[in-house]
């Protein structure tokens, strides 16, 4: 498959992630935002190596990732995961290097203590948490201050 760029924004799609995205090697970009997505984000999603910009906001995803879901995504600049009803830590960005836009509103944070004095890889321009669920305690995440 040859496929850079996918763009299905807001087309009412609805049902769980296929499968096959995470088969289509050569994206870069991979907008699905503001559809009718339910489910948890599929592992396979990890495999897209070129993958650049990832927009699934507005669908209704919801449970925990996979830790290493993004693990191997190093030239993702565009990460984009609001609206939805996820449960994401800062394992799930540990790898990012490329990360310059995270958008995680209204889902639940959980900063995990084995992460308190962790330094991000990234150094991001644009970070929207708003609306955000965050656990064990609200507080600041120590790595905030090194963006």
């Amino acid at each position: 498959m040859s496929l850079e760029e996918l763009n299905l924004s807001e087309t009412t799609l609805n049902g769980s992630l296929p499968d096959w995205l995470g088969n289509m090697k050569n994206l870069k970009h991979l907008d699905i935002s503001y559809n009718l997505l339910f489910g948890s984000l599929r592992a396979s999603l990890g495999g897209l190596l070129l993958l650049e910009y990832f927009d699934i906001s507005g669908n209704h995803l919801n449970g925990t990732m996979e830790e290493g879901i993004f693990k191997q995504l190093k030239g993702l600049v565009g990460l984009y995961l609001g609206g939805n009803s996820l449960i994401l830590s800062e394992v799930h960005f540990a790898n990012l290097s490329s990360l310059k836009h995270l958008d995680v509103y209204n889902n639940t944070l959980i900063f995990n203590e084995s992460y308190y004095d962790w330094v991000s890889p990234f150094q991001l321009e644009s970070l929207y948490m708003s609306f955000c669920k965050i656990l064990p305690k609200p507080q600041f995440p120590k790595w905030l201050g090194t963006q």
